[in-house]
């Protein structure tokens, strides 16, 4: 959980280093700038920290679901959108 002053203790192999702390602004700024594979494997390991792994079943689940997807994509029948423009859609629907 993020105090109420929005910084998390910075911690290294060492632990937390220097007495630093960071924004969550600067994680995520931080974060951005990582290549595509290696955001997803952050993400991955967040939503296992926050909520546990997924049991196997709903993860193969899943995996059918995005690949039946991708499939969709490849072969003409489903477009794509920029993501900016999804979760500006997203965020006008949940009124954030």
């Amino acid at each position: 959980m993020v105090p109420p002053d929005g910084k998390v203790a910075r911690r290294g192999a060492g632990g937390i280093v220097g007495g630093m702390s960071v924004t969550v602004d600067q994680l995520v700024s931080e974060a951005r700038q990582l290549p595509l594979d290696l955001r997803a494997e952050l993400l991955d390991r967040l939503g296992e920290a926050m909520h546990g792994e997924a049991p196997r079943e709903v993860a193969e689940a899943w995996n059918r679901v995005a690949l039946d997807r991708l499939t969709a994509v490849d072969e003409g029948r489903s477009r794509t959108h920029p993501g900016e423009d999804a979760l500006a859609r997203m965020h006008q629907r949940i009124g954030r």
